[in-house]
């Protein structure tokens, strides 16, 4: 196997051994051309730059992520700069890549007389392409890779196909930290992405985000105009942490955020009471023609979210659409708020979730669970409410301006005495509700 090992624990050192690699026309013995870091700290004055074609499939690999192999800033390393900077180019076969990075330690601090410091602005990674579009004959994988103390975990920026494993991003000294920022520009499409088995912490209180999903037009919204589009994002058997909004989906000026998917056995976990703070999705369509479709959040855990603010959220602005939203299994306990508030979507499912103890800290004025507002098409069923503790909650509102939707066979267990469905629409309205308890 073609193998270089640094000669120094510093960046220079390894960007030379890349630069090496690239450089070759062939690998001698025709394998996959490797980056082996050792035990260690290298010290990064500047970002590794480490531009990627269809003919270098690199692998960069170190001793281990729990602090045996660790790449960590100088004090002269630049404010608002990735450690790690991936940049995908055209080939013989276009920009198509295939690289592994694996088993080491980004940490954004560096120390001065004994005393840490964090790098302003520091990204741990940032992969980004060149063309504003970028495919691969294989998934590129980024695993057992740890993150501490970055504004920015990740940033993908036109990119796709890419797989993270068993990472972890670690945020909680870093007020306006964004774990994962996904994004596409109008030019760009980033897709292809999905979290298996990763972890995601949050400075509480902060004004952070777990995980950020936003596309900014123009777009058809066509195979032949795919740009401007995030689409393609698996969130698979993954944890959020302590963040005050777990995920931010946004599209804007055109933009189109779809095919999201949110699998059974991930959690977002809140924070303690007294932050006031902690919510789960606040998904947003602003613009002409922008569009969030075919959004799937299905069996995740929720908890401790105290905002004051719904779990789950959509807003629209300016000809914005958001639709076919599925919110099926899940269960929330000890939030501050409903559990689902829906404006402005057509084509929503929200059925089988599981409601426990909501209206905690500062959710004195909840009235309802689950809230539709001018929308069309949706099916609300199944959903069970266990409350105990207070006695002013309707199970459902739906507004007058809501059309074409069935709220069937829903329990809201407890004290409730404002009623099971508080339907203001209005004769005309095609509609089923019955066998609500």
């Amino acid at each position: 196997m073609t193998i270089i090992v640094p000669t120094a624990f510093t960046g220079a050192a390894i960007q030379t051994a890349f630069d090496t690699l690239q450089a070759a026309t062939s690998n001698p013995d025709g394998t996959r051309p490797t980056i082996r870091l050792q035990q260690g700290s290298y010290l990064l004055d500047a970002p590794l730059n480490l531009t990627l074609t269809d003919r270098l499939s690199l692998e960069m690999f170190g001793a281990g992520a729990t602090y045996a192999t660790k790449l960590v800033p100088t004090v002269n390393f630049p404010a608002n700069s990735p450690l790690i900077n991936l940049v995908v180019t055209p080939g013989a076969f276009g920009p198509l890549t295939d690289f592994i990075l694996r088993d080491f330690m980004i940490d954004c601090t560096y120390t001065v007389n004994g005393v840490d410091h964090i790098v302003p602005g520091a990204v741990g990674v940032r992969i980004i392409s060149t063309t504003g579009r970028t495919g691969s004959f294989t998934a590129n994988t980024v695993e057992n890779v740890a993150i501490a103390n970055a504004q920015y975990g990740v940033h993908i920026y036109n990119s796709g196909k890419i797989n993270f494993e068993h990472c972890g991003i670690w945020s909680q000294k870093v007020d306006n930290a964004v774990g994962m920022l996904i994004e596409a520009t109008p030019s760009g499409f980033t897709g292809d992405v999905n979290l298996n088995l990763c972890n995601i912490v949050c400075k509480p209180g902060g004004n952070s985000r777990g995980l950020v999903l936003k596309a900014v037009g123009p777009s058809d919204h066509t195979e032949a105009g795919d740009v401007g589009q995030v689409k393609g994002f698996g969130f698979n058997n993954s944890v959020i942490n302590q963040a005050d909004l777990n995920v931010e989906i946004l599209a804007q000026a055109g933009g189109a955020v779809g095919d999201i998917w949110f699998n059974p056995r991930s959690q977002f976990d809140g924070q303690d009471a007294s932050f006031n703070s902690g919510r789960g999705f606040d998904v947003t369509a602003t613009g002409a023609n922008s569009l969030v479709d075919n959004l799937n959040i299905e069996g995740l855990y929720f908890r401790g979210l105290y905002a004051a603010q719904p779990t789950i959220k959509t807003t629209t602005s300016g000809g914005g659409r958001i639709r076919t939203v599925s919110i099926v299994n899940n269960w929330v306990g000890n939030t501050s708020q409903p559990f689902v508030e829906l404006t402005n979507v057509d084509g929503a499912v929200v059925s089988g979730n599981r409601i426990y103890a909501v209206g905690k800290n500062d959710g004195t004025n909840l009235d309802h669970y689950i809230g539709f507002y001018n929308s069309r098409g949706f099916a609300c069923s199944g959903n069970v409410a266990t409350q105990l503790d207070r006695a002013t909650y309707w199970g459902v509102r739906i507004d007058s301006a809501c059309n074409d939707f069935a709220v069937t066979g829903n329990v809201f267990y407890g004290a409730v005495n404002l009623g099971n469905v508080d339907n203001q629409t209005t004769a005309g309205v095609e509609r089923v509700v019955g066998m609500n308890a």
